[in-house]
């Protein structure tokens, strides 16, 4: 009996595994196929905001203000505004020689966080659509284009825009370019299906109506913004060809401790928006997503244990069970390949791949460890 029990955990664990990093994209791909649910795209000229969040960024803020002034978009229609998040270096002296050029800066004297800065930039800005970046993210010239034609759908309640690493040979570049085309196509697949869960700080638009502040300062905001978007009974949904580039992290620790932040924002998001959006529990689909999407993710580490120590103890049964440890031996063997070969700075992708995907589910044990404690921490140190 008590066999039996171990094998149903056993392969409880497998098909939670299965399901969340291949059935879930799946089932998205084939509802697309059988009901799209379609955006009505048009030219469309809105007034927009560009709230740009920083802090001690003098050595991107420059580049991304020059990006920002070769946006092709009617300048009638465009206000910047970067928000200096109580910098101690020269970002907001920066910011003030483009004064000229309409660059406006809000400039907070203390380093309180993120969502406080957007709150206050929020509060000044004039656009009925405000677009959310950070200081090392640069925009494709048509991006805002791209994005506003989006808002002549009325159903439309926010826009996601695809977020590309440039190609740099760093520790994390192969991992990191694999992961994120992997969840680019999640995100086109669930928003060709219903909406998409979550967004890119890079870059991403809402209606300046919809716009609300968490009350909770040390939440991922481009997770929890487009999920109150949808709440409100609007559709957050995804724009390839809005583009913003970012340069990969340089090294695993400072992905790993990113990675770690995220999910222990994540986390606190999902609580928060347990509490908050309540309307949130009326859509099935849209809980059904975050399960898959971000839960299971999450917990995929869990999973994991789970899965080598049940078949630890199930391997006498049958040859099955052998070859299910093989093939869990092989991985972590792979894993620590990669470690190794990264180290001695060489990136095969045989083993690169492996050893990301590891980093960002051992990350997210960790995330979970750190919300379970009760750790929050509300502002953020730039990494890139």
């Amino acid at each position: 009996m008590l066999i039996l029990i171990i094998e149903v955990f056993f392969w409880l664990f497998f098909c939670l595994l299965v399901y969340t990093y291949v059935g879930y994209p799946f089932l998205l791909f084939m509802l697309s196929k059988v009901k799209k649910n379609a955006v009505r795209r048009n030219e469309y000229y809105p007034n927009i905001s560009v709230l740009v969040s920083a802090y001690n960024e003098e050595k991107h803020i420059e580049e991304k203000i020059n990006n920002l002034l070769g946006l092709v978009y009617p300048k009638e229609k465009l206000q910047v505004i970067i928000g200096s998040d109580g910098s101690t270096d020269r970002t907001s002296a920066i910011v003030k020689k483009y004064h000229k050029n309409g660059i406006q800066l809000y400039d907070q004297k203390h380093n309180t966080g993120k969502i406080t800065l957007q709150k206050n930039m929020v509060e000044q800005s004039t656009g009925d659509i405000i677009v959310f970046s950070d200081a090392t993210s640069l925009f494709s010239a048509d991006a805002l284009k791209h994005l506003a034609k989006n808002f002549y759908d009325e159903k439309v309640g926010a826009v996601v825009g695809e977020l590309r690493y440039a190609a740099r040979d760093t520790e994390t570049s192969e991992g990191q370019g694999f992961y994120w085309n992997y969840e680019t196509f999640i995100r086109k697949m669930e928003s060709n299906v219903n909406s998409v869960m979550g967004a890119s700080g890079s870059m991403y638009a809402m209606r300046k109506k919809l716009y609300t502040q968490p009350k909770d300062e040390a939440i991922n905001e481009d997770f929890v913004q487009p999920i109150s978007v949808i709440n409100s009974g609007y559709r957050a949904v995804y724009e390839t060809d809005a583009v913003a580039y970012e340069e990969p992290t340089d090294n695993t620790g400072d992905e790993f401790s990113m990675r770690v932040r995220v999910v222990t924002r994540g986390f606190r998001g999902i609580s928060y928006m347990l509490k908050e959006f309540v309307n949130v529990r009326k859509k099935p689909f849209t809980i059904m997503q975050l399960f898959s999407h971000k839960l299971l993710r999450w917990l995929s580490v869990v999973l994991l244990i789970g899965l080598l120590a049940t078949n630890i103890i199930l391997l006498p049964e049958n040859g099955l069970y052998a070859l299910s440890l093989f093939l869990q031996l092989l991985f972590y063997v792979l894993v620590i390949m990669g470690y190794v070969t990264i180290k001695m700075g060489t990136n095969i992708k045989l083993l690169t791949i492996p050893f990301y995907f590891f980093v960002t589910i051992f990350a997210s044990f960790i995330g979970m460890i750190k919300y379970l404690k009760g750790e929050k921490k509300s502002t953020w140190t730039p990494l890139r």
